[in-house]
């Protein structure tokens, strides 16, 4: 249970700054993006961690399935920015193309911080 609060909290943070983002204030503060996608990662490797503990989701490798869906969600997320025209660069662009593998490599630092926390315990 604890595990889901402590998911809910870092996702709250996350809403939070995406909201004051919005304004494009991540884009001209690049360590705040950086920052919101770690802890975005971090936010849902925990939760679904949580979800594979109370036997919803079912998967041989906890570990693994929690990296994987940080992924996904991050890639979805990613298309989001593109529907949504708040990515800060322009669709097809080398910058675009630059920002989005970062964007991605943060979640997947996120989630792997996740595993870790979870390994250890802490």
């Amino acid at each position: 249970m604890i595990i889901y609060i402590w998911s809910l909290l870092i996702l709250s943070i996350v809403l939070v700054g995406q909201i004051f983002a919005i304004n494009g204030l991540n884009v001209s503060m690049p360590l705040i993006n950086i920052l919101l996608h770690v802890f975005g990662g971090l936010g849902i490797g925990l939760f679904i961690f949580a979800l594979i503990n109370s036997k919803v989701l079912k998967f041989k490798s906890k570990h693994l399935a929690i990296v994987v869906i940080v992924i996904i969600v991050g890639v979805i997320w990613e298309l989001i920015e593109v529907y949504y025209n708040v990515s800060g660069d322009i669709p097809g662009t080398k910058l675009y193309y630059i920002n989005t593998s970062k964007d991605i490599i943060n979640d997947i630092i996120g989630g792997l911080l996740a595993v870790w926390f979870l390994r250890n315990k802490i």
